[in-house]
């Protein structure tokens, strides 16, 4: 396991570069938006859930890429129920806005959040540790 580990999940639908450049071009900023389902009726995987696929590093890369290419931001949303490995990708993005799992409301507070109507200032319940083995029960 490790940051290069793919994951057993949908993948995301692979976007061509020439795609992705177009839309840097035409695009004031970039937002993208990463997901991790969570509930009471299973655990929480390691490569599943914690790392982000490879899929998912290759599309922060080159959106990252593309826009800051035309020096615009990109934005990473996170719609996610736990914590996930960061470090390996945080310094691709201009932004991270971590929305937790913000229900259906949640479309709007992220909206008043990147207008600047609101600021998100609320403090995080939990650290993002590094590695998944940097956290208390990763031998559990």
């Amino acid at each position: 396991m490790g940051l290069l580990a793919d994951v057993e999940r949908i993948p995301e639908m692979p976007l061509d570069n020439d795609l992705i450049k177009a839309k840097a071009k035409s695009s004031a900023i970039a937002i993208i938006t990463i997901v991790r389902n969570s509930g009471e009726q299973y655990d929480r995987t390691i490569v599943n859930d914690f790392y982000l696929g490879l899929d998912e590093l290759a599309l922060i890369k080159n959106v990252s890429a593309a826009f800051h290419a035309e020096n615009k931001k990109v934005i990473v949303i996170l719609n996610i129920g736990g914590v996930i490995e960061t470090a390996s990708w945080k310094n691709n993005v201009d932004a991270i806005l971590l929305a937790w799992q913000p229900g259906q409301e949640g479309g709007n507070s992220v909206t008043d959040v990147l207008s600047g109507i609101v600021n998100p200032s609320g403090k995080l319940p939990m650290t993002f540790p590094i590695d998944y083995n940097h956290h208390a029960s990763a031998n559990y």
